[in-house]
């Protein structure tokens, strides 16, 4: 598209702009600025505080943009040209009018969607294996990026559900080549808007816990946002699964179906993974919600199917068992703790952990407390602080812990340092749970992601040893 293309597209929502080039070549819309193109048109948000202006200056000088469209235009960036402001509430309009232009849209690919506060990843990379299992070309979208069953398709940022923009080009990529997308659907994606004109065939809602609170304020905001998966992206209303579990959440809602048993779903034995409870409840979703778009469940092998990695994975050392898992929530904790405490019964259970900066503070001290509740020994260090202070992240968890014997626990800042001393603790026949990071190979620090893994951590001490 050239500069008279674009204005003959937006022009009505301009509201103010700096001098365009007449030569303007325009042949994507983007999100991101700081990787922009100057073939690239690109939306960004403004927003007038230190921060966010100190990122947008950083952003904006290591970009090569071909057109930045804004939402108000800051004093230092007015002399610079083919900058663009339209209003905020104009922005996904405008994006959807030139995305049809350059990725329409075919409405070929089915779509189903995955929210809930835990669950949503092992959930639509289930479905994916289900999918290609019966010979369905599927895609699965969240966390871990877009994948099918043989791996990764594209790296799309580690964002759980990505930009309006960016969805719009994962479905024009994948239109042509796979029947279904299954994609994690966010609490702040859906309040967000992020899915604009996108509509789902079917979708599911995991469960309802404590998260988030940062963004939401109020679990009434959090559950409201979330209800917006059916009461405005659903192509049914009704067609959204509840586990067969969660009667009273689905009755809450006041839309949707309970889940059919996975008994009746498959037939052989699962993998001895899926025996616990939650993930056998993730398995319950992804066959239902296959079984719903046609997917012949009974076809497929489920001894065949395999968990996420960073979903509890584990890693043998000696005759015991270290388990490395995404769980960053009182709920998530609690389950997987139960889980193995029921499993190894009187077996020694070590559970390391800590929690992300800039995000809900009230979990912390919930958190530190189920740990303590279920693990023989206790290891609280660093997940990802960001630019909060780890110290401040550290005492909020420990506000969980008073009034308990810490003689149990250990404070650990340094994440690597920390999961060496747990699986010193190991002894024979125990379990080290490893809780909060799971698959990311990264710690983010004062907004700088310093490669980390807790996989390559583990292997490199249990080398060692």
């Amino acid at each position: 598209m050239n500069s008279k293309i674009i204005l003959n597209l937006i022009g009505t929502f301009i509201v103010d702009k700096t001098q365009l080039d007449e030569n303007l070549k325009i042949t994507s819309v983007e999100s991101n600025l700081q990787n922009a193109k100057k073939s690239d048109l690109v939306f960004y948000n403004v927003r007038q505080d230190e921060r966010n202006m100190e990122i947008l200056s950083k952003r904006f000088h290591e970009s090569s943009y071909g057109l930045l469209i804004v939402n108000e235009l800051p004093i230092n960036l007015k002399n610079y040209k083919n900058i663009v402001v339209v209003n905020e509430n104009d922005f996904l309009k405008l994006q959807k009018i030139l995305l049809d232009q350059l990725y329409p849209n075919k409405n070929k690919l089915k779509l189903a969607g995955v929210t809930g506060t835990n669950g949503k990843t092992s959930i639509v990379n289930l479905c994916s294996q289900i999918s290609q299992l019966d010979g369905v070309r599927a895609a699965s979208l969240g966390t871990l990026g877009l994948n099918d069953a043989q791996g990764a398709l594209k790296d799309v940022g580690g964002i759980t559900t990505p930009s309006y923009i960016d969805l719009r080009k994962i479905i024009y990529w994948l239109q042509d080549k796979y029947e279904i997308l299954f994609l994690e659907v966010s609490s702040h994606a859906l309040k967000q808007d992020r899915l604009y004109d996108l509509r789902l065939d079917v979708a599911a809602w995991t469960n309802f816990t404590q998260d988030h609170l940062d963004y939401h304020k109020s679990m009434d905001d959090y559950f409201n946002s979330k209800c917006l998966i059916f009461k405005k992206y659903l192509k049914n209303i009704n067609n959204c699964y509840f586990l067969s579990s969660e009667a009273e959440l689905r009755n809450r809602a006041g839309y949707g179906i309970l889940a059919t048993d996975i008994h009746t779903l498959i037939d052989g034995d699962v993998p001895d993974c899926f025996k616990f409870s939650f993930n056998k409840k993730n398995l319950e979703l992804a066959l239902n919600l296959c079984k719903h778009l046609g997917i012949d469940t009974k076809k497929i092998d489920p001894g065949r199917l395999v968990l996420p990695k960073g979903r509890f994975s584990q890693i043998r050392h000696k005759d015991n068992l270290i388990i490395i898992d995404y769980a960053h929530t009182p709920d998530a904790l609690v389950n997987i703790c139960k889980a193995v405490r029921e499993e190894i019964k009187d077996k020694k259970l070590i559970v390391l952990f800590g929690c992300g900066g800039d995000r809900d503070r009230i979990k912390r001290p919930l958190m530190a407390k189920v740990a303590y509740q279920y693990a023989d020994q206790l290891i609280l260090t660093n997940d990802n602080p960001r630019y909060e202070d780890e110290k401040v992240i550290m005492d909020d968890m420990l506000q969980g812990l008073v009034g308990c014997d810490l003689k149990k626990v250990e404070v650990l800042h340094d994440r690597k340092v920390a999961i060496k001393k747990g699986i010193e603790f190991l002894t024979s026949q125990a379990v080290l749970i490893i809780a909060g990071k799971g698959h990311e190979d990264y710690q983010d620090i004062k907004g700088v992601k310093y490669p980390f893994s807790d996989f390559l951590v583990v292997n490199e001490i249990i080398g060692l040893l």
